[in-house]
């Protein structure tokens, strides 16, 4: 008998696992601004339009409705504007931290001047045009934006200086207000290192402050580098 042919069949290597690496993100950002009028009736005395900065809370409402869990106790719906005796006392925009600044002493820390105020109109919710970017996968920006709309009337503001503004949960109560959901410092919007606040000291008559307060929400996209 002859000698069996060796099998030419080899046994597959199965290479080891290997951690699969995005190569491009696209995070959501996050943009607010606040436009600030004044107005005497149905006319508008001045405008201001500032930006300002999210906090944790807002972030942790949005995330919660991404998961189908609606927290309304932390929507942000009320605002409240501050005085701040320390910036009167050399201490910087730069320096002002909000969080440590409502721990120092009752005479330091920033000073309610309004309640809690609710938005007077159903916020209005809707897209942006979308804007041409380089570094998106299809050249375009998606952008939505949510405006709140309140009035503080005169009654509140007369003779004072207001240096910063928040935005608040539907849960706020006294004595809880370093926890905002995004906030504004009334500051030099060029440098950013001098307040700037907004004086009411003359203001008289039948006078109120209309806030609008925008939130937008937009893809970032972005390229990463495997490491």
């Amino acid at each position: 008998m002859g000698r069996k042919k060796k099998s030419t069949i080899e046994t597959p290597v199965i290479p080891p696992q290997q951690d699969i690496k995005a190569i491009g993100t696209q995070p959501i950002g996050y943009q607010g601004k606040v436009s600030i009028k004044i107005q005497h009736g149905n006319k508008t005395i001045s405008t201001r339009t500032y930006h300002n900065s999210g906090m944790p809370l807002l972030f942790k409402f949005l995330c919660s409705a991404l998961s189908g869990d609606f927290l309304d106790g932390i929507r942000p719906c009320k605002i409240k504007l501050f005085y701040y005796p320390e910036a009167e006392k050399g201490v910087t925009p730069e320096e002002f931290n909000w969080a440590y600044a409502f721990e120092a002493d009752a005479e330091n820390k920033p000073k309610g001047i309004t309640p809690f105020i609710t938005y007077e109109t159903t916020p209005i919710v809707k897209r942006v045009a979308d804007v041409v970017t380089k570094n998106s996968n299809n050249g375009l920006t998606y952008h939505y934006e949510t405006t709140f709309h309140f009035r503080v009337p005169f009654a509140l503001i007369s003779d004072t200086t207001v240096h910063m503004i928040g935005i608040y949960p539907n849960n706020a109560y006294y004595g809880a207000e370093e926890d905002v959901s995004a906030y504004y410092l009334f500051v030099d919007e060029e440098t950013g290192k001098l307040w700037e606040p907004l004086e009411l000291k003359d203001v008289a008559g039948n006078f109120s402050i209309i806030v609008d307060w925008t939130m937008a929400l937009m893809n970032k996209p972005v390229t990463t580098v495997d490491a």
